[in-house]
This record gives C-alpha cells, structure tokens and sequence, in this order.
C-alpha cells in the first residue's frame, strides 16, 4: 500500500539535533557540511580531506 509522503520543510529554529549533525563533524574533523531542505526531503553533505576520514589525519580536539 502506497502512502503520501509530506513534503519536506526547512524548520524555523535549530536544536540539539541541528548542532549534532552540523556544527560538531565541521569542528571536530576539520570539514565543511552542507545541510539543505528539499522539498522530497533532507540534503547532508561533509567535504572533508580523505586523511582524517580515512583515520590517517589528525582530527581537531
């Protein structure tokens, strides 16, 4: 059975979970993130060097 599916919106305020997914991976590995809301729904992009993802790099303290 197929169900519709409510689009996606960018919320008025951040919380916790904002700062989880956004803030602490660009601080602690060094990276940029990207989090955009789509209408079919959430966009969350890390650019980041290889080295520290790979676990050959120095992460931040």
């Amino acid at each position: 059975m197929a169900r519709k599916r409510r689009a996606v919106k960018e919320p008025t305020g951040s919380g916790f979970g904002t700062t989880l997914i956004r803030d602490v991976p660009g601080h602690t590995l060094g990276a940029e993130v990207t989090l955009t809301f789509q209408r079919e729904g959430v966009c969350w992009m890390l650019d980041a060097d290889s080295s520290v993802l790979a676990g050959t790099g120095q992460v931040a303290a």
